[in-house]
């Protein structure tokens, strides 16, 4: 009997957890060791622009096409290698255009302080990029202006 209590309240609170991850405002994915897909966010969904049961169970470079898939193997890979939280940004073809992410790697390890799995976290910094680039041109209209003068 308390073993089913206990198997009860777990599969509660992982429902609680998959509910606030998939309210995150951020594309979250989780990979295990042969980087398969465990589990991806509706924003991950829509970002990828697939769906779960598409990226579900396979892995990152069967479902992204050509160097963006190499990339992600290389720094899953580096990050199960090292047990080390790994920082990116890179630039990522959507079906709303070019987008330019900033994406964590964090291990979850276990008792060895071996990963079981990684959990990437990816937020969207297209509308910071381009508020720089706006800032960076009107500096450089401003100087050329003041140089004239």
């Amino acid at each position: 009997m308390e073993q089913q209590k206990a198997f009860v309240w777990f599969q509660r609170q992982t429902q609680e957890l998959e509910a606030c991850l998939d309210a995150a405002t951020e594309a979250i994915a989780r990979f295990d060791a042969d980087l398969r897909y465990l589990y991806v966010n509706p924003i991950a969904e829509r970002v990828l622009g697939k769906t779960r049961a598409d990226l579900l169970g396979k892995t990152v470079t069967e479902t992204s096409s050509g160097s963006i898939g190499l990339s992600w193997e290389k720094y899953l890979r580096l990050t199960f290698a090292t047990a080390q939280e790994q920082e990116i940004e890179f630039e990522f073809e959507t079906q709303f255009g070019v987008r330019f992410y900033q994406a964590w790697l964090v291990p979850e390890l276990v008792t060895n302080n071996k990963p079981m799995s990684v959990i990437v976290i990816s937020r969207d910094l297209t509308g910071t990029k381009q508020l720089k680039r706006q800032h960076t041109q009107l500096l450089a209209s401003q100087e050329t202006y003041s140089s004239r003068s």
